[in-house]
This record gives C-alpha cells, structure tokens and sequence, in this order.
C-alpha cells in the first residue's frame, strides 16, 4: 500500500495545486469577481435525515437533480456513473444491479448484504429488489449519493456507501407537468411525463408518472440468425400527498415496472471446440458480435412502494415514520456456453442451458424522532425493522448426463437496529457529531438438487433429492454487532470554509455461498467489519460562484467479503470429481483515495462542474482466497489457494473524472444551449481474467445542442452520446464452458464502452 499512499499524495496536490491556480489566474476570474449578485443555486439534501445544506454536511455527498438527469439523458439508473466519479453500476445478467463505490466492489450472486445500499424514497430495496431499479430512472426529484460506511442514520449498515433515490412529489398548490420523448439511432424511443393536480389546493394532491422505453442496446448482433440485442421497458407510478394540518403529513409512491430483454454478450476469442458444424470466425470485441444457440431472455415485474409520515409533536420535535415494500419477479434463460454453434447437430454436452428465477419481497419499517433546529444539541433517536424473503431458482441439466434438474434456494433475512445520532452545535464555527447503532441480522438459507422430471429408466421421479448443497444448519447465521460514526468540523467565515474529520465503522453479516456444487465448508463465508477515517473541506468562494470541495479518506477491512467465480474445485472434496464453481469468501483488504469537487458560475449563462476520484482498493500482504492455478487439488481438500496480496479488490480503475458545462445564449423570445459532459475511466486490471488483464483508459464525450422557447415551456435538443464513438473494454467474463468435461469454447465475454448514440429530444412543460 506504500505505492498506492505515494500516488494518492501526488495526485491529492497535483490536482490541489492546479484548482488552485486555476482559481486563481484563469481569465474567467475576472468574470466571477466583476457578478457579484449571481450565486450558485444551494443544494439541499438529507444524508442526515434531516434537511441540510450539502456545504454543511461533514462528509462526501453527491446530489444529482431530476432536472440535470434529464438534461443530460440519463434514462437508465447504470448511467448516473457517467456524472459521478469512483461510481461503478453494472446490470447482471438484466436480474439484478451491481453497485461499486470507492473501490468497494459487490456481486449480487454472493448472496451477501450490497456492500452499496440502493434505498427508494428512504426505503430499504433489498439485496435483490435494485434489479427493478436498474431499469429506467424517470420523473425523479433528485438522487444522492452517500459516499463512505453508512453505520449509523440509514437503514441498513454499508461499507462502501448508500444511494437514495428520491421521486418527485405532488404540487400542492398548482397543476404542473411535462411530456418528454426522445429518438436515438439505435432504433430507440424513451417517453416520459410526469402530471401533478391538486384535489384540495394547499392539503392534497396526486401525481402520476410513467415511461416507455426500447431500443436494439448496444445493437449487439448474432452471427447465427443475424438478430441483435433488444430491450424494451414500462412502468408508471402514482405518488400522493396529504397534509391536513401543518403539523402532520403523509407522502405515498407505488410504481410498477415490467422489463422484457433479448441480449446478446458481445464476445472475443477464437473458436476451440472440436467439430464445429460450420465454421466459426475470429471475433474482436469491438465487433460487437456474439454466438448463442439461445440469448440471454429476462423479463421481470418489479413494484415499489413507500410511505413517508411526519408529525411535528411539538415545536421543536419531529416523528417520522417510513415504510417500503417491494417486490421483485424475474425469468433469465440462456445458453451459457456462448461460442457454441451446433444447430440441428445433436451433440449432448456441448451445450449448457439454464433458467434462473428470482421472486423476491422486501419489507422495511423505521420510525426516528427527531429535534428541530435546537441551539446546543439536535439528535435523532430511531428503531428499524427489514425483512427479506424469497427464493433464488435455477434449472439446468447436470453434466455429463443430460439429466434436468431444479435447483431452489430459499432465503429469508430479518435485520433490527436500534440508533441514535447527535449533532452537538459547540459555537456557529465548532461543530461534532457523534452516532451509534446497534443491529442484528438473522439468516436462513437452504439449497438443494432436485429431479425436474421422471426419468424411469433411471429409476428417478420429479422431486427426488440428487444431493444436499447446504446441509441443514450451514446456511442458518444469527449476529449483532455495534458500528457507528463520529466527526468534527469547523466553519471559517472569510473565507467561507469548513474542515472536517470524520471516522465511522460498517458490519456486514457472514453468509453461505450459492452454489451449484457442493463446496463444502467453503461455502460459509465469515462477517464482516471496517473501520474508515475521512479527512475533508467544503468552500463556498467568489461571493457565492465558486464552490470548490475536497476529502481524503482510508478504510480498513477485516474479512472483506468478495465473489470468487470459476473457480477450479473438487466436488465435495473428492479428487476424482472435479469441477468448477464459484463462491462467496473473505479476504483482509484496506483502501485509501481522494475526491475532488468543483463547481462555478462563471458568468449568468455559463456554468461548468468537474469532479475527480482516485482510489486505490487492494488485499493486504499474505492474504490468501481459493484460486485456479493449474495445479492437482489433494483429495480432501476442496479448492487450491493463492496469495492475492496486492491484487485489486475488483475491476474498478483507480483514477476517474468528469467534466460538465452549459452555456446559454439569450434570444428575442427563446434561448439556445450547449451543454457538453466528458466522462474520463483510467487503467485498471482485469481480476476476472486468469492473467489480469490489463485494461486501457478512455474518455467519452458527450454534446448537445438545444432551444428552449416559450419561456421554457419548450425545449427541443440534438445530441451525440459518445461522440467519438470509443469502443474499449470495460470488463471481460471468464471463457464460456460446455457442459461437457467444462471444455472452454474459446470465446471470452467483452463488455465494452456503449457506442456512438445519436438522437433528438423534445419536452412540453405545463
């Protein structure tokens, strides 16, 4: 970690000492200094659930408004990491999202607690129900990023940090609303709108929103049959407001959304397998073709609920109450030898079909009290409930045999949490804060093979058990533990400057693996704890222009819990079976970054943003996890293992950027815009790959072009995602396996930078 301690300092004044100069010798210096009644608009939000200014907040916290996601078409939940460095989203297999965050790196097949938390409207989603939330975003009042372990104040502990997604709310006083649709050359339309009406102006009032959206994806094509990947998604949502007091008020959202996909994985590699039927060609990942006998099928119905109650007791307390229930139900069926062509050639084995089901609920319940804008002391006193339960299904046919079984896995997790949160106002400069929280997690998972259908000669009947992947006990954890936060910051008046410090710790319960071997007592993986320190400012300069914020932190991970995929094994820890499986395990990890943060009004029409992260995510020296190396596994024992020391913690880069900017040019009766986003991802290494891969850095950038008339109540745009069409690799997938002995079909899966998009905007408002 000393290399990694040595660049975080270089670039920490690298990028320190060029904002600085920037500030302080840039022509548009001038500007700022000569404007002094323009200011930056403030940004609330309410990381501490309690209404702030993000400048008051002693931690990192980023806030996306619904009318900048719209601005800069950002329709799929994946994209906010375009606008929001140290940021990683990736869909899974359309079923469920993976969400990384300061290096923190989480799989949604290990079956563990997100190690970044997606909350909806304040509400708990579940470690399956964000699959529904990585769909489409639409119709949203803004998002909030957390950045950092959230141990105290949300609804479950995360060490890498929580995402809050925050709908738009009923007007209560007047009819609002728009109509947005946008076309792109990828054979894609996304329409949106969003209808606020009061019933009782001033009391009640509804809002409905929806969103249709489809397009050919990233236009993958099929060298078999010629088709390309397709996506098509719906969903609308009915929010109501009620408020018949002023003391008392009641805020509900539901929304439902069903999403059908026909994807196809972009592939590279070279055919390997004997006997191919016809010939299969060299395939480059920039090709953005693929081979499937079958794609990838998903559909999924997704609903989300949530009800927010809050009762000013009196005048200077507050009692909140909020609930969630949501619901997740999804079919995924594939080919997973992808590589593989042998239409009409039956050849057992070589092919390696598999269903996977999901039918989840989640269910969370808090209530706080809170203090209102005391002198010396503000706190929030809470309890919370969540309970999640499902079953995760897979059907496939067992290797080399033909033969069909059903594999369920059913879950149910029960979280409690009592907490408390202090805010102690020393003098309007000195302020500490200091929360604790105490949380238990029951867990019972089970996992069991079984017949999918009568085999007589076989002497096998449908239900039969063919083998016990979790033995009674083994996927059953009872814990609790304490983790909570503590920071302290100053506020200079001129400038208008706040330092802080802060420290927190996160816990994440120990588990057992989803498998489909059994591994074992490699399938337990064991709890997990942090501890985190973050060094920060938050300024406010040039009479309001300019703000400009910065932080470094370092976090320490005992038993980091990670997902290890194919994995070389010996089937219940007998050599003469092997196979190959993946697992959920723990590995002692530290990560240390830095974060930088910029914004400026630089005259009344021109606005710019840029945000910078580096961070270094690695396992400690001597740290050692189950591997494939090539070598015999001795019987008994059921996986090799390597020293991974050094190695990165997942596939996230080290250094990221993005840069923003608009500029509007006032007309007679209308305005025209420019607005442009370049979004940098640096070096980073591969670890799915046997070799680690290592992966370049690349830019995209963003362009658009538009004219707002009608004193806004029109805006009509063009633009250019991606304009300089880069097409490098974000990630490679292991080598796609038959079957059959798990022979390698030679091709690897590429996941690669969208291409070039091109479209046109227009939004009615009313």
């Amino acid at each position: 970690m000393t290399g990694s301690i040595h660049k975080i300092l270089r670039h920490f004044f690298t990028i320190t000492i060029a904002v600085g100069v920037a500030a302080v010798t840039m022509p548009w210096n001038t500007a700022l200094a000569q404007s002094e009644d323009l200011v930056l608009e403030e940004v609330i939000v309410t990381a501490q659930k309690r209404e702030q200014s993000l400048q008051d907040v002693p931690s990192t916290v980023n806030s996306a408004l619904g009318e900048t996601l719209r601005d800069y078409n950002i329709f799929e939940f994946s994209d906010l990491e375009k606008m929001t460095p140290g940021l990683d989203m990736r869909k899974i297999n359309g079923r469920a999202g993976s969400v990384a965050l300061r290096g923190v790196t989480y799989n949604p097949n290990s079956a563990a607690t997100q190690a970044v938390d997606v909350y909806w409207n304040d509400t708990t989603t579940g470690t399956l129900g964000s699959g529904g939330l990585f769909q489409q975003v639409f119709d949203v009042a803004r998002i909030e990023v957390l950045r950092g372990p959230q141990g105290t104040l949300q609804g479950r502990t995360s060490p890498g940090g929580t995402i809050n997604i925050i709908t738009a709310k009923p007007d209560l006083e007047e009819s609002t609303g728009y109509v947005r649709t946008t076309f792109t050359d990828n054979d894609g339309n996304n329409t949106q709108f969003g209808a606020s009406m009061p019933v009782v102006p001033g009391s009640l009032a509804f809002r409905f929103s929806g969103v249709y959206d489809k397009s050919d994806m990233n236009e993958a094509k099929n060298i078999l049959d010629g088709n390309v990947s397709q996506n098509k998604t719906s969903s609308a949502r009915l929010s109501l407001s009620w408020a018949p007091t002023d003391a008392l008020s009641f805020d509900f959202a539901y929304q439902y959304m069903e999403n059908d996909m026909t994807a196809f994985n972009t592939l590279a590699g070279s055919s390997t397998l004997p006997l191919q039927p016809q010939p299969l060609p060299d395939i480059k990942a920039n090709d953005f073709l693929s081979i499937a006998l079958q794609p990838l099928d998903n559909t999924g119905e997704y609903s989300n609920t949530s009800l927010n109650i809050q009762w000013d007791v009196s005048d200077n307390h507050q009692l909140t109450y909020v609930g969630g229930y949501h619901k997740v139900e999804s079919d995924s069926a594939r080919d997973t030898a992808w590589g593989n062509a042998n239409p009409g050639v039956p050849r057992p084995g070589f092919s390696n079909p598999q269903v996977i089901s999901d039918d989840d609920e989640a269910i969370s319940q808090e209530l706080r009290l809170s203090s209102i804008s005391n002198k010396l002391w503000d706190y929030t006193v809470g309890l919370y409930y969540g309970k999640e339960e499902g079953v995760l299904t897979r059907d496939q046919l067992t290797s080399p045999y033909a033969i069909p079984i059903t594999i369920p896995t059913p879950f149910d997790i029960k979280d409690y949490a009592v907490f408390n949160h202090n805010i102690f106002h020393f003098s309007d400069q000195l302020t500490a804060q200091l929360g604790l929280r105490w949380q238990s997690t029951e867990r019972i998972m089970s996992s069991t093979i079984l017949a999918a259908a009568d085999i007589p000669p076989l002497g096998i009947s449908e239900g039969d058990v063919m083998g016990v992947l979790l033995p009674n006990g083994m996927g059953n954890f009872d814990s609790d533990s304490f983790t909570g936060s503590a920071s302290i910051s100053y506020a200079f008046d001129e400038p208008e400057v706040m330092i802080y410090a802060k420290t927190a710790t996160s816990y994440r319960p120990g588990g057992a693996s989803v498998s489909n071997q059994n591994l074992r007592e490699l399938a337990v993986y064991d709890e997990e704890e942090s501890w985190f320190a973050e060094l920060g400012f938050k300024s406010t300069l040039m009479n309001g222009q300019l703000r400009l914020n910065g932080s470094v932190f370092y976090q320490d991970f005992d038993g980091f819990i990670t997902r290890l995929n194919r994995i070389q094994i010996n089937n219940g820890g007998n050599a003469n079976r092997p196979a190959e499986s993946s697992m959920t395990t723990n590995g002692d990890a530290e990560i240390l970054g830095l974060e930088i943060f910029v914004e400026a009004l630089l005259t009344e029409n021109w606005i710019l943003s840029a945000n910078g992260s580096f961070t270094s995510a690695e396992y400690k020296d001597g740290v050692m996890l189950p591997c494939s190396d090539g070598n015999p596994i001795p019987d008994g024992t059921v996986a090799n293992t390597c020293d991974v020391g050094g190695q990165a913690l997942g596939v996230q880069p080290e250094a990221s950027m993005t840069f923003s900017t608009e500029y509007t040019i006032p007309l007679a009766s209308s305005e025209a815009y420019v607005r442009a986003l370049y979004n940098f991802v640096g070096e980073r290494e591969d670890v799915a790959t046997p070799d680690g891969v290592e992966l370049d850095s690349y830019g995209t950038f963003d362009l658009y072009f538009g004219w707002r008339l009608g004193e806004g109540a029109w805006d009509l745009s063009v633009f250019a995602r991606n304009l300089f069409d880069t097409d490098e690799v974000n990630n490679y997938l292991p080598e796609w396996r038959t079957r059959l002995g798990s022979l390698g079909t030679g091709y690897w899966g590429a996941e690669l930078v969208p291409p070039r998009l091109l479209g046109v905007s227009a939004t009615y408002n009313f």
